[in-house]
C-alpha cells in the first residue's frame, strides 16, 4: 500500500477507534482491509498500521488481537520492531495485552525478536503482568530467563512473592530453580536464601507434587 494510500486509511480508521474500547472489533476492522489488498502489500500495510497502534497510541490489545489468523513468523518481526521504545506502565489492561505480545515474541524463539524481550524483562518498570512472561522464555533462553527472575526477585522484598503464584510456578521446574540460585547466590546469597524457604513453604503446601517431583525439587534447592 502506499503512503498516501495508507495515510487516507488511518485518517479515517483513527477516528472511528478514538470512539471505541472493543479491542477486537478495532483489529477485525485492520485485518478485514489488509486482507482486501494485494498479497504483495499485506506486509506492509501490516508493519504501518503497528507503527501507529504501538508507538502513537500503545494499543497493544489490538495490536495483539491483529495477529489471529497470521501464520507468517516474520510478522512477529514487525511487532517487535515497532514495539521499541516502550513507554512507562500502561492502564491495567494494555499492560496484559503487552504482556501477551512480550510472551508471543518470548516463545518464538528467534534471536531478531530478543531486544524488545529484553527490554521488557530488564529494563522496564516491573508492572503487574511482569512475572506472567519470563516463562515463555524457558527453556530455550535459559540465561535471560535467569536474568529476568534474578532482577524481579533483587528488586522485589520476599513479602511481595513469597506466598504468590511466582513460588508456585517453580516448583515443577527444578533446572528452572537451579539457574536462578546461581546468580542469586554470586550476586546477594541473602535472596536465595529467602527464595529457599520460601519454595520449601509452599512445597510443603503443595500436596499435588509426586515424589519424584518432590526428590528433583529437594536437589535443586540444597
Amino acid at each position: 500500500m502506499p503512503t498516501k494510500d495508507f495515510a487516507a486509511w488511518w485518517a479515517e480508521f483513527e477516528p472511528w477507534l478514538d470512539q471505541r474500547d472493543d479491542v477486537h472489533e478495532a483489529a477485525r476492522r485492520v485485518r478485514r482491509h489488509m486482507l482486501g489488498l494485494k498479497p504483495v502489500r499485506q506486509r506492509r500495510f501490516f508493519g504501518q498500521a503497528l507503527e501507529r497502534l504501538l508507538q502513537g497510541r500503545h494499543a497493544y490489545g489490538v495490536a495483539l488481537f491483529m495477529l489471529e489468523g497470521v501464520s507468517d513468523p516474520d510478522y512477529l518481526h514487525d511487532v517487535a520492531e515497532h514495539l521499541l521504545p516502550l513507554p512507562p506502565v500502561q492502564s491495567d489492561d494494555e499492560e496484559s495485552h503487552l504482556a501477551d505480545l512480550i510472551r508471543i515474541l518470548a516463545a518464538a524463539d528467534d534471536p531478531a525478536l530478543l531486544p524488545a524481550i529484553g527490554v521488557y524483562v530488564l529494563e522496564r518498570p516491573i508492572g503487574p503482568h511482569w512475572a506472567s512472561v519470563p516463562w515463555a522464555l524457558w527453556p530455550h533462553r535459559k540465561k535471560l530467563f535467569a536474568r529476568s527472575w534474578r532482577r524481579f526477585f533483587l528488586e522485589h522484598e520476599p513479602a511481595d512473592w513469597k506466598n504468590t503464584l511466582v513460588i508456585k510456578s517453580f516448583l515443577t521446574e527444578p533446572e528452572a530453580i537451579t539457574v536462578v540460585r546461581k546468580l542469586l547466590t554470586e550476586e546477594c546469597a541473602e535472596v536465595w536464601v529467602g527464595l529457599r524457604a520460601a519454595l520449601i513453604r509452599q512445597a510443603g503446601l503443595a500436596s499435588w507434587l509426586s515424589e519424584e517431583q518432590r526428590a528433583e525439587l529437594d536437589r535443586a534447592i540444597v
